[in-house]
């Protein structure tokens, strides 16, 4: 695993029934989850993830 597999962001979109929110993997591990996001969804935060020990 490269390190850029460690970074996630989380997603926000407004919809009808209220705010969406989808925490994904950044590059192309997360290209799936991002696909399914609507036009006008925001980057809230990118974080970095950690493997507990």
């Amino acid at each position: 695993m490269t390190n850029e597999g460690l970074l996630h962001a989380l997603w926000e979109a407004i919809e009808d029934e209220g705010t969406a929110y989808t925490l994904c993997c950044v590059g192309p591990n997360g290209d799936a989850a991002r696909a399914t996001l609507p036009a006008d969804a925001r980057r809230v935060w990118i974080v970095w993830g950690a493997v507990p020990l």
